[in-house]
């Protein structure tokens, strides 16, 4: 590439950060301005929960592409359990904790 083609994507990527920031940095400034009902206050309280989840349900349901069963798959037993810490402590750390501690347990057990 000659030097002319570097600054463009240069500037590209300099103009789109400072774009998605602005963007960004919009909702932080106006969050003073903006009536909210107590009622979507407390949806934005699912937010963490359902990303959380949208990350780890694909890490142990799915393996190279393909659905894996109960038999054979220690991440849906370290799942299971870590779901249950997380129902009965409504701990974060804990939970994360005993389902690391339980698929590395079970990966060296099998």
């Amino acid at each position: 590439m000659t030097d002319s083609q570097y600054t463009k994507v240069l500037l590209t990527c300099i103009l789109l950060g400072f774009g998605s920031w602005v963007f960004r940095a919009s909702f932080l400034l106006a969050a003073d301005r903006l009536r909210t009902s107590e009622r979507f206050v407390r949806l934005l309280s699912f937010i963490p929960a359902a990303v959380l989840s949208a990350l780890v349900a694909p890490a142990i349901f799915y393996h190279q592409g393909n659905i894996d069963t109960l038999y054979g798959n220690e991440r849906i037993i370290a799942g299971l359990v870590a779901a249950c810490i997380a129902w009965k402590t409504r701990n974060m750390l804990a939970t994360i904790v005993s389902g690391m501690v339980v698929v590395g347990f079970l990966e060296w057990i099998f």
